[in-house]
């Protein structure tokens, strides 16, 4: 029996057979700094702000719409993959952050357009004049740095959740390879003094041996099945046959694929965290343990 989680069917879950998040993140880490950075050169810019300022106020709006359905999407994909905390914390307050920005942002751009109509018309027109303008711009600039270190960081935390555990599963991989074709190396000399019948023995002994709990494997054995067709990975000392699951993982095949073979105990933390769907579905595919 396997366990498949499919995304939960909402407005914010999937396009199509895809998942939202990636598609609509990019368009928040985009934006969002982007009109923070020209909202910042126009504090201390005149040119700037009477050419642009209008543009990315609009541009700022678009980001924050973009970062809302981000993290709504964010929230919805990791009920499947599990929630990389420390982005999720970071996307929070770049949720908050970012609205207040363009609060502020509109404001500004309300009152430098009082301030201008002031200038050109004193006798007929009151209002705030240009000094609260330049107060509510230094605040925007301020709250423009804020964004654009958020943005970095949300996108940051982001693609460690996303890349970071399965590139240091390869390198493990890697690693573990050459450790591999080192021991290879040194039992085929000692094979031609023990003979190839004492050999073969001492290999299937560290290879597999049968314990109460069941099959207990070495890493060598688990890095022989390292293809889609033939895939094993070790996971918190248990060894587990993902070959079914590959096509099934609602992440992509690709997510699994780079961890067969591997000890991938750093990949599935980093990926999933502490949730109990993806244990469980995990569990589904154990077959045994991995040898100490």
């Amino acid at each position: 029996m396997h366990i498949q989680m499919p995304l939960e069917s909402n407005v914010f879950s999937t396009v199509g057979d895809l998942p939202l998040h990636p598609l609509v993140v990019h368009f928040a880490v985009v934006l969002l700094p982007l009109a923070a950075l020209v909202l910042l050169l126009a504090a201390f810019i005149p040119a700037v702000r009477r050419r642009f300022l209008g543009l990315a106020v609009i541009v700022a709006f678009v980001g924050v719409v973009a970062t809302f359905v981000s993290k709504e999407s964010g929230e919805a994909l990791a009920g499947v993959v599990g929630e990389p905390e420390t982005h999720a914390q970071w996307a929070d307050w770049l949720m908050v952050v970012s609205a207040i920005f363009f609060g502020m942002a509109a404001l500004w751009l309300f009152l430098s357009k009082r301030a201008d109509t002031g200038e050109r018309n004193p006798q007929t027109h009151r209002g705030p004049g240009r000094g609260a303008a330049t107060v509510v711009g230094f605040i925007t600039a301020l709250l423009s740095v804020a964004v654009i270190v958020l943005s970095v960081l949300t996108g940051h935390s982001g693609a460690q959740a996303a890349w970071g555990g399965t590139m240091g599963a390869s390198a493990t991989s890697a690693t573990s390879s050459q450790n591999s074709d080192d021991d290879e190396g040194e039992e085929s000399g000692q094979e031609s003094d023990e003979g190839a019948e004492g050999a073969a023995a001492g290999d299937a002994a560290s290879a597999t041996s049968t314990t109460a709990s069941g099959e207990t494997y070495s890493l060598a054995t688990v890095q022989e099945h390292s293809t889609e067709s033939d895939c094993w990975a070790a996971v918190d000392n248990n060894v587990y046959d993902l070959t079914d699951w590959v096509a099934q993982h609602p992440g992509g095949q690709r997510a699994i694929t780079q961890l067969c073979g591997t000890d991938a105990t750093d990949a599935f933390a980093g990926q999933h965290g502490n949730n109990d769907e993806a244990k469980a579905a995990l569990s589904e595919h154990q077959i045994g343990t991995l040898q100490n």
